[in-house]
């Protein structure tokens, strides 16, 4: 998918960030996950939950489904 992104980013001259570079954990890319890790600006909304409260859900605790 990166690819394809970056394909039509370079045709339309618009900008291109890899968020999930930005999020993934060392050696986790391209891995499922039920959590991301919690950023200032979840924290300061205060989105942040989990243990410690340093991780942002993407799924219900009782939704076992990825």
């Amino acid at each position: 998918m990166n690819a394809v992104y970056r394909a039509r980013t370079a045709r339309s001259g618009g900008p291109l960030a890899d968020a999930g570079a930005a999020v993934s954990a060392p050696g986790t890319r391209h891995v499922g996950t039920r959590h991301l890790p919690c950023t200032a600006v979840k924290r300061a909304d205060g989105s942040c939950t989990g243990p410690a409260h340093d991780r942002v859900a993407l799924h219900r605790e009782d939704d076992h489904r990825r």
